[in-house]
């Protein structure tokens, strides 16, 4: 969480994710319609609710929310695996921004994780780099049994479309709370200097579950399970984020 990229850059640069708002920055928490079974859609009205796993990221995960989420993910689909796990196997890390031979360089968030998951002040990964893990997760413990699908540039409506009303919930680039974003720190690519990289303040990755009318519905590792927004805010802050999706799906057999 903690920052922004630019088309060619980063998460948001030495702003960290933030601390947590129990109440949401004006979000609040969906009640469930009655319905049967831990991984039921649960249908009230014109509404969809996915009944997922939620963790909670804040204790030990200040920054993690990007790999909280793909858990949740992975724990619905029914693989077996905790965060500590993911972020010390499986998710590639990079250095934060930091000066060297008189440049300012670091790791670049579609290749690995700007700083680490465990501090406050670091910053996260983009996409590409939770699809690399998660696939890595999927080869290790359920090999042939899912994949993982980039949903990245389809509108919020064709998410639900395509993922949520299958029962499949959908791994979301915001912001916190979804708050608007900021131009953060820039750097260089460590590994190549000519891609320089801008971080947004306030990126963050939550798992979309559900939907209705008015709102969208999130198991947000900030704040907690069934948490909703407004569409209008869910929409500014998803494509102020490069609309970025990944979805874990069932292979057909």
């Amino acid at each position: 969480m903690g920052g922004a990229y630019s088309e060619n850059g980063v998460k948001g640069a030495g702003s960290g994710k933030g601390k947590a708002n129990p109440r949401g920055g004006g979000a609040g928490s969906g009640n469930s319609c009655a319905g049967p079974g831990k991984r039921a859609k649960r249908r009230c009205g014109g509404r969809i609710v996915i009944d997922a796993p939620f963790i909670d990221q804040r204790e030990k995960y200040p920054t993690g929310c990007e790999s909280v989420t793909a858990v949740m993910a992975l724990n619905y689909a029914g693989v077996d695996i905790e965060p500590g796990e993911f972020i010390e196997n499986y998710l590639e890390k990079g250095s934060m921004p930091h000066v060297a031979g008189g440049a300012v360089v670091g790791a670049n968030p579609r290749k690995a994780f700007v700083g680490s998951p465990y501090s406050p002040n670091d910053n996260g990964c983009y996409s590409p780099v939770i699809k690399r893990a998660a696939e890595k997760v999927i080869a290790d413990k359920a090999a042939g049994a899912y994949s993982v699908a980039d949903a990245g540039g389809l509108s919020l409506g064709k998410l639900c479309a395509k993922y949520i009303r299958k029962g499949i919930p959908v791994l979301l680039w915001a912001t916190m709370y979804m708050r608007h974003t900021f131009r953060g720190e820039s750097w260089r690519d460590e590994d190549d200097a000519s891609v320089r990289i801008t971080w947004r303040n306030n990126e963050h990755c939550l798992l979309l579950v559900g939907y209705d009318k008015k709102y969208y519905y999130f198991n947000d590792p900030l704040i907690g399970a069934k948490t909703r927004f407004t569409k209008s805010r869910v929409k500014r802050a998803y494509r102020s984020m490069f609309r970025q999706a990944l979805a874990i799906l069932p292979e057909a057999k």
